[in-house]
């Protein structure tokens, strides 16, 4: 039997997409996710696709088959991301191209297929991952938090247009959370510099993070919408 909320989560096979997809299913919702490999998660009520979102084709089919087997989309966190650290002076394009793909261009597409479901039922939540880095300026990740700051901008727009039809857009940007495995993707140095810089002088936790967007998918946060919140720093 399908469960009343369907969600959507990129990037769920690990780290906070993973945590994102558990958690919600341990409150009840019908999980859909998505990576670029397949996922061990198993449960009656997730669903994985495999799925590169900055490929549009793949995130359309990806959609077209969410439409037919539960009708609905209640809410999407855009989760889906990559790091590719590097300084701009030396860091290769290709790199660069590859992490707008997934950051933003995933993002995008996967917004667009998403409020054409919500849209239908004039109700729903987007929620995009954006990160500290952003606001940091942090040395050696320029691609990345470039990618981020667009994705920031997208959810202020996305909420814009969407306010009509009684779906809300917003954005949370978490510093190192240090139960993700984020941490192993950046060097000690980035790390340290991160979180020195954001002012309460540790990272946060998937807990942490995950407390924030439950509310953004609650009720509680309808009047909320074109906001960024940046979780473990000040």
């Amino acid at each position: 039997m399908i469960q009343e909320q369907v969600l959507v989560v990129t990037g769920a096979r690990a780290g906070l997409g993973r945590h994102l997809a558990e958690h919600y299913l341990s409150l009840g919702w019908t999980v859909v996710g998505c990576s670029r490999q397949p996922s061990d998660l198993e449960s009656e009520h997730y669903r994985h696709f495999t799925c590169d979102v900055s490929q549009a084709a793949e995130v359309s089919q990806m959609f077209l088959a969410i439409r037919h087997e539960f009708g609905r989309v209640d809410a999407l966190i855009n989760n889906a991301g990559i790091m590719m650290p590097g300084l701009v002076a030396t860091q290769l394009v290709s790199e660069v191209a590859e992490t707008v793909g997934v950051n933003l261009v995933g993002a995008f597409a996967c917004t667009q297929e998403a409020i054409r479901l919500m849209a239908r039922r004039r109700s729903g939540r987007v929620v995009f991952v954006s990160s500290i880095a952003v606001p940091l300026a942090t040395t050696g990740l320029g691609a990345y938090a470039a990618s981020k700051a667009a994705i920031e901008e997208l959810a202020r727009v996305v909420a814009r247009e969407v306010a009509p039809l009684g779906v809300t857009a917003n954005a949370v940007g978490p510093s190192i959370i240090t139960d993700s495995g984020m941490a192993a993707a950046m060097s000690p140095d980035v790390v340290a510099q991160t979180i020195a810089a954001s002012g309460t002088g540790k990272g946060v936790s998937l807990d942490d993070v995950t407390s924030v967007i439950d509310f953004l998918l609650s009720p509680a946060s309808q009047a909320v919408t074109g906001q960024i919140i940046y979780v473990g720093a000040v």
